[in-house]
């Protein structure tokens, strides 16, 4: 027993060491510069929210900052909107926070610029998404947070993370899905690590895309049409066109790019890259569920007559436009910016508030 213990404990330094040596190794000759993900802090109101003044490093080179205000983009933002000055506040989950493309290419700050192009300098978009965000989030988050802005026009773009409450809510009648709590210590340090990093790449790479087609052969709770999850998902969307209407905002909804539509469920490349063990669903009940969202998305916003703009029709569901199921990729932001642009335009309501901007 002793013999086999000092082995034991051989063995263990051993493989410690390499590891060690793996990772200097790695750090000296090939090193990878990243961060994996954003940091939070707990909220009372909507469980977290990004920690302000915060730059990351991405896998390109490029930069992702939530600045001081807690709002991702390099650009300051203050509090107080400057006379003459139209703010259009934009509302969603990862996909519109885009933390894996650079401050200058997400979709919200092409947004500004196009919009500046259109109509003049004095137009300023914030981008106030949150990975992890539903339209439920969104609603609270207006209510004791943005609001204070002083917004001319909210835009929601939600879909994806309301989905992922749909079964619970079907099943159990509430959204709830637990307390968020930090990651583990041992997470932390495989987030930090080269060799950590490489690992989970490769995972999510090769191992997990593989693994996915059968991941779900069915789901477990039938979602039913008109049923607790869509009645929730209708309230959110009612109660965001009241609340931001009371308090004189502009909502513009639109419903959410993805490559989850029904010409890609045969494209054995979109499904790999589709993460439907989020939702519990299978492909065919993902892309069904995203349909009437959409639906429910347009139907509230002709209820209490407001824009609606459907950005999922207008960009191309194709790897070009998408790093996975729903996050873009520089191409596919652009294409989102424009789609959204040319809404605006076409809209008299928005158009007439966007002129405001101008002299």
């Amino acid at each position: 027993m002793k013999r086999l213990g000092q082995n034991l404990l051989l063995l263990s330094g051993s493989v410690v060491f390499c590891v060690l040596a793996i990772e200097l190794i790695l750090r000296i000759f090939a090193p990878y510069y990243f961060s994996q993900s954003i940091e939070y802090y707990t909220d009372a109101y909507v469980g977290i929210r990004p920690v302000p003044g915060r730059t990351y490093r991405l896998s390109d080179g490029g930069t992702c900052t939530v600045n001081a205000a807690g709002f991702r983009g390099a650009d300051r933002v203050e509090i107080e909107k400057r006379p003459g000055v139209v703010r259009v506040v934009t509302m969603g989950g990862s996909s519109t926070f885009c933390y894996h493309t650079p401050d200058a290419e997400v979709w919200p700050k092409e947004l500004e610029n196009r919009l500046r192009a259109h109509y003049g300098p004095d137009v300023e978009v914030i981008n106030a998404g949150v990975p992890g965000y539903s339209s439920f989030e969104a609603r609270i988050n207006y209510a004791y947070q943005l609001r204070r802005l002083d917004p001319d026009i909210v835009l929601v773009y939600h879909t994806w993370n309301d989905l992922k409450y749909y079964r619970l809510i079907e099943s159990k009648g509430v959204a709830y899905r637990g307390a968020w709590h930090p990651p583990s210590l041992l997470r932390r340090i495989a987030r930090r690590t080269q060799l950590g990093y490489r690992i989970r790449s490769f995972a999510h790479t090769y191992v997990i895309p593989a693994r996915r087609e059968n991941s779900m052969s069915a789901p477990h709770v039938q979602i039913t049409d008109d049923g607790p999850a869509h009645r929730w998902e209708r309230v959110n969307y009612d109660d965001l066109a009241l609340l931001l209407k009371a308090d004189g905002v502009l909502p513009v909804f639109t419903s959410q790019a993805s490559l989850l539509v029904d010409s890609t469920l045969s494209n054995p490349d979109a499904r790999s890259h589709s993460y439907v063990e989020y939702l519990g669903l299978t492909f065919e009940g993902a892309v069904a569920q995203w349909d009437k969202t959409t639906q429910i998305i347009e139907a509230s916003a002709a209820a209490h007559d407001i824009p609606f703009i459907d950005v999922r029709a207008a960009i191309p569901s194709n790897l070009d436009n998408f790093l996975d199921h729903v996050h873009l990729t520089p191409q596919g932001n652009a294409l989102v910016a424009e789609t959204i642009v040319r809404g605006f335009a076409a809209h008299a309501a928005i158009d007439s508030v966007m002129r405001r901007s101008q002299p």
